[in-house]
């Protein structure tokens, strides 16, 4: 392309009609806006003042520029995990990948008959994307992960794609949940109305325990977003179900059923089955995988440690509670509770269905006194 005269290339890109007029993706391309397109805010703490910089360039300068500026902003080293032989690796505050693919989908799909500027706004522990314009015809808030992207101007993107500045296949969402999880941080929020997507990032200090082990990955499962949206949400909970799985994954509960099995079989597998069709299908980390998350497993109660007293004291009592649980293993309220349930998931306790059923003062019974 680099050797074709303007005309020449405003034809391969396919932004011309019969009589090399532009299209609109010629003009949103090529040419200067007469108004400014994207407000850059930088705060040195979240809710200062910002200093504000204002763009007003044509897309084929605005998309590199932007994300030039963007990545000069974010800290690439807030911490760093040291691998096997040596080697370290950094951890950024924000994933430059994920933020790229945000800032990206922003310019690429946003509305351009509407007026309003796409807005980017960062602070050191938060950055946010605006852009004007509601998400395409069939495209939901709660299926953006599994939803084929369409462009809303394909010959945008096409030429987008022929300069290598967009990716047709469109997996900008995808790669912004799994590559901010991988650095230890919390996956994006996306927020929609009928006039505008906002996706947000927060950042903290990194997870080194789960980057770390993430880092260990084979390349197919780091680059797997059910993997990483599944091990992020069992470090955070005992199990998940068919109906978590279909939340996180963003798909029906019978694909996400079979997107977990996958994920449990193989040499590679990070989670095992537990429970049946009648109790309730379920999945927990594999113990090994467990072991290697270390803090990261932060639900990490120690439910299998207590079971055999557990189980004892419900022998010679008939029924146990969140405090005696207290009790018996100096434990807070939280932590008592989600022994509770992890025995719950093992088959060992259940609810007393002619008792409470929410707080502290629930009478949990033996599972074999109920069957009988």
């Amino acid at each position: 392309m680099a050797d074709l005269d303007d005309v020449s290339l405003l034809r391969s890109l396919n932004v011309v009609d019969r009589d090399d007029r532009l299209l609109t993706a010629g003009e949103i391309l090529f040419c200067t806006p007469e108004l400014d397109v994207l407000d850059m805010l930088s705060r040195p703490a979240a809710g200062a003042e910002p200093s504000i910089r204002r763009f007003r360039e044509p897309l084929v300068l605005l998309l590199p520029n932007t994300l030039a500026a963007i990545r000069s902003a974010i800290d690439p080293e807030v911490g760093h995990i040291a691998l096997a032989g040596g080697q370290e690796v950094a951890l950024p505050d924000f994933s430059p990948i994920a933020v790229d693919e945000a800032v990206t989908n922003a310019l690429v799909h946003r509305d351009y008959a509407r007026p309003e500027r796409v807005v980017v706004d960062h602070s050191p522990n938060a950055l946010r994307v605006w852009s004007p314009g509601a998400l395409p015809f069939g495209v939901t808030e709660d299926r953006l992960l599994s939803t084929v992207s369409t462009p809303r101007n394909v010959t945008l993107m096409a030429a987008l794609q022929q300069l290598g500045l967009a990716e047709r296949a469109s997996r900008g969402i995808d790669r912004m949940f799994r590559e901010q999880i991988r650095v230890g941080q919390q996956a994006p929020g996306i927020r929609t109305d009928d006039y505008s997507v906002e996706v947000y990032f927060t950042s903290g200090a990194p997870n080194r325990a789960f980057a770390g082990f993430v880092a260990t990955l084979p390349r197919t499962m780091r680059d797997n977003v059910d993997a990483m949206l599944v091990l992020a949400h069992l470090c955070q909970r005992p199990t998940a179900t068919p109906a978590d799985a279909a939340r996180l994954l963003q798909v029906s509960e019978q694909e996400a059923t079979d997107r977990l099995e996958v994920l449990a079989v193989g040499a590679d597998a990070l989670i095992e089955r537990d429970g049946d069709a009648r109790r309730g299908l379920r999945w927990r980390l594999r113990p090994s995988v467990a072991s290697a998350l270390g803090t990261a497993v932060q639900h990490r109660a120690r439910a299998e440690s207590a079971r055999p007293r557990v189980e004892a004291h419900l022998n010679e009592y008939g029924w146990i509670t969140n405090k005696t649980i207290r009790n018996m293993f100096d434990l807070d309220v939280q932590q008592a509770s989600q022994m509770l349930n992890e025995l719950r998931a093992a088959n060992v306790v259940i609810k007393d269905p002619e008792g409470p059923q929410r707080g502290p003062a629930i009478r949990w019974l033996p599972t074999s006194r109920t069957k009988r």
